[in-house]
């Protein structure tokens, strides 16, 4: 899932206390054909040569009254379990703090 793609491409969603443009080609592809789900799945890397594939739990839309807060509500929650993710995992590569503005 890209961060930061501005608003043209996405919506905008809470990632660290931050604004960031979230893409949402899968969330509109599981609402369009409303059986599909969606999966989130990362690798960690423990030195130069082990690589670790995680795939976390499907889970499926949850429909709200509009299309704009169905695609809206889903794309957050599916960057909640990325944020979580990235902070029990630090590894991974995303890291809260060097998305801080410098002081």
């Amino acid at each position: 899932m890209d961060q930061n793609t501005g608003s043209k491409s996405g919506v905008y969603v809470d990632f660290f206390g931050q604004k960031a443009g979230t893409a949402t080609g899968s969330h509109y592809f599981c609402h369009a054909h409303r059986r599909a789900f969606i999966t989130d799945l990362y690798r960690t890397q423990e030195g130069s040569d082990f690589h670790t594939l995680i795939i976390e739990k499907h889970f499926y839309l949850e429909h709200k009254a509009t299309d704009e807060g169905t695609i809206q509500y889903n794309v957050q929650k599916l960057t909640n379990i990325l944020k979580d993710i990235s902070v029990s995992i630090p590894r991974m590569g995303m890291d809260a703090p060097s998305l801080e503005k410098p002081t």
